[in-house]
């Protein structure tokens, strides 16, 4: 993996754990939405004063931005049900990228 790659992979964990979108992560650093786009594409990579903007707005050291998901030793492991939430988050992006939308049932 990569740093963009690791980039990429914590600002989608971190967008989902604050329910977060695009527009607004570009809002709160100051940056054009299609520049967090291309970060999660993996096109570009933010500079120094955006990046220490993206830390703060999750709370977090910078580094921890650039650190291989998973592989903290601080980071507890995750639970079946919080892989289950993950990946249905995960499914429910891409149904809504295909135009459809998922419904939970009561």
């Amino acid at each position: 993996m990569t740093i963009r790659d690791n980039l990429a992979d914590n600002l989608r964990r971190f967008l989902y754990d604050k329910r977060m979108t695009q527009s607004a992560l570009a809002k709160a650093v100051g940056v054009g939405p299609s520049s967090v786009g291309n970060w999660l594409k993996k096109k570009d990579f933010p500079t120094a004063e955006t990046f220490d903007r993206l830390a703060a707005v999750f709370g977090v050291e910078p580094e921890v931005l650039l650190r291989t998901p998973g592989k903290t030793e601080s980071q507890p492991a995750a639970s079946d049900e919080e892989r289950l939430e993950q990946l249905m988050h995960s499914l429910s992006a891409l149904v809504e990228k295909m135009g459809y939308k998922l419904v939970k049932k009561p």
